[in-house]
């Protein structure tokens, strides 16, 4: 990159902060504008200096900073950009997405890989166009979903990996080199919801049941299910040998033995 660059920063959590941190500390780019959406914000990132709350991309200031800077970058940002913001930026919109592209496009990306039991997890940077997850690859990265690994494991991963792809991503867009085309856009994941942590084991298999589980822990809705009209949530779950009907459900002490598929499990 033979200049330094103006660069504006949208986020709202650890993923977009950490991007942001190293980007200021390793002097990658000249000046920099922080926007956090209020949507979903994590609080220690009020006290950041110089950085402004927006519900909407519409502000005046978001559109001016737009039009005066070169790059925006996204990490872990709620609201949708349009084309009328696209035209504005000189270099174009930096999405961070965890989520193998262009397979997992949509919401809760990381949560998906563990529930459709992925040998690998990956992260990717991609410019943003008017479709949703839908623009050139920059860069990408995968890595082995081990077995012992739960949802807030990928999200440690991530957010350390990130600020490094986001680095190498600025060095590539400022320097027109190819970008990889997705050659299908089909494929979506819905952003997961409370409703969709309840667990049928009646009708799953045992590996499919430890990866729900695992895919679903704190910050996330856990997953849940109702024994005698009470709603019971899942930390815990192992195999057992005891041999119950497909969705059998029995109290034992705190516990609960409950027939699966294909085989018994003890949740806690």
């Amino acid at each position: 990159m033979q200049k330094k660059i103006n660069v504006i920063f949208f986020f709202n959590g650890l993923r977009g902060y950490k991007i942001y941190k190293h980007i200021k500390k390793n002097k990658i780019v000249n000046r920099t504008k922080i926007f956090l959406a209020k949507k979903n914000l994590i609080s220690k990132l009020n006290s950041l200096e110089g950085t402004k709350i927006i519900q909407t991309l519409d502000d005046p200031e978001v559109v001016n900073y737009l039009k005066k800077f070169d790059l925006a970058i996204l990490g872990g940002f709620p609201y949708i950009f349009k084309e009328r913001h696209l035209k504005l930026i000189k270099y174009g919109i930096i999405n961070c997405h965890a989520g193998v592209l262009p397979k997992y496009r949509g919401g809760s990306p990381l949560n998906w890989q563990i529930i459709n039991n992925e040998k690998y997890f990956g992260i990717s940077t991609l410019l943003v166009n008017k479709k949703i997850d839908g623009g050139d690859i920059i860069k990408e990265k995968k890595f082995i979903l081990k077995k012992k690994y739960k949802i807030m494991d990928l999200h440690k991963i991530v957010n350390e990996e990130f600020p490094f792809l986001v680095e190498k991503s600025i060095f590539k867009l400022i320097n027109k080199k190819k970008l990889k085309k997705q050659k299908n856009t089909r494929s979506f994941f819905k952003q997961r919801s409370n409703e969709d942590s309840f667990l049928d084991f009646k009708n799953k298999k045992y590996i499919e049941i430890f990866n729900f589980v695992r895919a679903l822990q704190k910050p996330y809705p856990k997953p849940y299910f109702f024994f005698q009209n009470k709603k019971v949530s899942i930390s815990k779950i192992k195999k057992i040998q005891l041999k119950l009907t497909p969705g059998e459900i029995l109290k034992k002490n705190k516990c609960y033995l409950i027939g699966c598929k294909d085989s018994g499990i003890q949740v806690s």
